[in-house]
């Protein structure tokens, strides 16, 4: 019976127009949050939402959730204000990025230049809008991922900086990571 329920109801959302389509995917986006008890701001006029996160050991940053161009899409920077004048550093943190974009197939780095001597790189997920109007619970999963991986993201980018690790073993890092918190635990 509750099969049948819920296929009523994603047949329902999908005959709502666009504009409606969106504000049930808001309401799911807030409602979801919410539940959680997280500290967050809501910005209704933009239908975003922020969070503050711990991103590593004495690091947080703000996650941006937010409903745009009929897709949910999730934010958040990684490197901040990373000093162009770190020549030695930049060609790998090009390297490590470009590493990155290949091998995420749901999200991906952008390299933004705040002036001509800094720059930041932003995690950029999105999906789109009819996905979650279908199936609220995959809203909680690109989430949920976003955080994970920008968790791992900005690890690989601490030990490149400070550790001078090579991009390529960073990036073998990530993968055993992926595959340990993919492999189901007994």
């Amino acid at each position: 019976m509750k099969r049948i329920s819920l296929y009523f109801k994603q047949i329902f959302r999908l005959l709502l127009s666009p504009n409606m389509q969106e504000a049930f995917v808001w309401r799911d986006l807030k409602n979801g949050l919410h539940k959680t008890e997280w500290m967050s701001g809501v910005n209704e006029g933009h239908k975003s939402i922020t969070v503050l996160f711990e991103i590593g050991p004495d690091a947080e940053e703000k996650f941006s959730y937010s409903i745009e161009d009929r897709a949910c899409i999730c934010r958040v920077n990684i490197l901040n204000k990373f000093p162009y004048e770190e020549n030695e550093i930049v060609a790998d943190v090009f390297r490590l990025t470009d590493y990155f974009n290949r091998t995420l197939s749901f999200a991906r780095l952008f390299i933004y230049t705040r002036d001509i001597h800094y720059f930041n790189i932003t995690l950029y997920c999105s999906s789109p809008l009819l996905v979650n109007l279908i199936d609220p619970d995959a809203l909680h999963d690109q989430v949920y991922w976003h955080y994970c991986y920008a968790k791992d993201i900005y690890h690989a980018f601490q030990r490149l900086l400070h550790e001078r690790e090579e991009p390529e073993i960073l990036m073998g890092d990530f993968l055993q990571a992926i595959k340990m918190r993919q492999t189901p635990q007994n």
